[in-house]
């Protein structure tokens, strides 16, 4: 794992001990990770910040991680603001608006970029009748009936979510993990692991 998260984090020029990571339980609670937060989880699950699924900083040393395996991961940037976040949005946070509070929590949204990495697509995303009825309010439009099968959309449903948040600048992944094992880990292709997303800001 050690090995893993310092190749992980040289990628965008970070060291092991800037990675800070959180609890991810499914749920909408947004943490500004400031230098107390920083490296959290580096070392251990038992130091990650505690139960939350999106983190946001304003400081260049600090490398923000989450991590899925069919969830959609998502990156916001303000460049000219020099604030990032980054989500972990299943489909129990999209309905309970994950994005939104996250949007909310970094403000000026017409400022922001949002980059939605791989998630698992429409095309392999089967959910049941008690998922579509928890959904259907607020993801109505992500929701699709083919003969006595459901398909939730992840992508249209993260895309959906931003524009309701006032995110207009949006850059969309469109790969599916469960399509691609070779590349991708996918719970619902019965993989252990799990990717992340790492988002740092360059300090200069």
């Amino acid at each position: 794992m050690r090995r893993n998260r310092t190749r992980a984090l040289g990628a965008v020029g970070a060291s092991l001990g800037s990675w800070t990571g959180a609890r991810q339980i499914h749920g909408t609670h947004v943490v500004k990770a400031g230098k107390t937060e920083r490296g959290a989880g580096w070392d251990s699950p038992t130091t990650v910040v505690p139960d939350a699924d999106a983190l946001w900083t304003e400081e260049p040393d600090v490398a923000l991680v989450v991590l899925t395996a069919d969830c959609v991961p998502i990156l916001l940037a303000d460049p000219s603001g020099r604030r990032i976040g980054v989500v972990h949005a299943g489909w129990r946070g999209l309905v309970a608006g994950v994005i939104e509070e996250t949007v909310g929590s970094l403000g000026s949204p017409d400022k922001l970029a949002a980059f939605i990495g791989p998630s698992i697509g429409p095309c392999c995303y089967e959910v049941g009748e008690d998922v579509a009825a928890s959904a259907v309010e607020r993801l109505g439009e992500a929701i699709r009936r083919r003969g006595d099968r459901t398909h939730l959309d992840l992508w249209r449903s993260a895309n959906m979510a931003l524009a309701r948040s006032g995110v207009r600048e949006v850059w969309p992944a469109a790969l599916c993990t469960r399509c691609e094992p070779d590349r991708f880990y996918s719970h619902r292709a019965g993989a252990r692991g799990r990717q992340g997303l790492i988002a740092r800001m360059d300090p200069r």
